[in-house]
C-alpha cells in the first residue's frame, strides 16, 4: 500500500494584510517595511517587547522578503494563513 501525504500540494495565496499563525500559535501580519521588503510583523498579544507593531529587522519574524513569493517560500512550511477579520476600536 503506498501513502500519499495530500497536505503538501495544498498551496495558500499570501498578500498583504493577512494574518498567519505558526505552529507554536505565535501570529503575525504580512506588511511591507521602510524598505518596501515583505516581513512577518509579530502582533502576538503575548508580546513583551517594547516595539509592538514595528517593522524593524529585529522585531519581526524571519527575515525580511523583496517579493511575496520569496516570502512564502521561506516560510510555508512553519506559517499558515488563518481566517482573521479587522476590527477597529475605539
Amino acid at each position: 500500500m503506498k501513502i500519499v501525504d495530500k497536505t503538501a500540494a495544498i498551496e495558500e495565496h499570501w498578500d498583504k494584510g493577512d494574518v498567519l499563525k505558526d505552529k507554536d500559535g505565535y501570529k503575525a501580519l504580512i506588511v511591507q517595511n521602510d524598505s518596501k521588503k515583505y516581513c512577518l510583523m509579530d502582533i502576538d498579544s503575548n508580546n513583551t517587547s517594547n516595539e509592538r507593531y514595528s517593522t524593524n529587522d529585529i522585531d519581526v519574524y524571519g527575515n525580511p522578503c523583496s517579493s511575496l513569493e520569496e516570502l512564502y517560500l521561506n516560510y510555508y512550511a512553519k506559517w499558515h494563513k488563518v481566517p482573521s477579520t479587522l476590527i477597529l476600536g475605539e
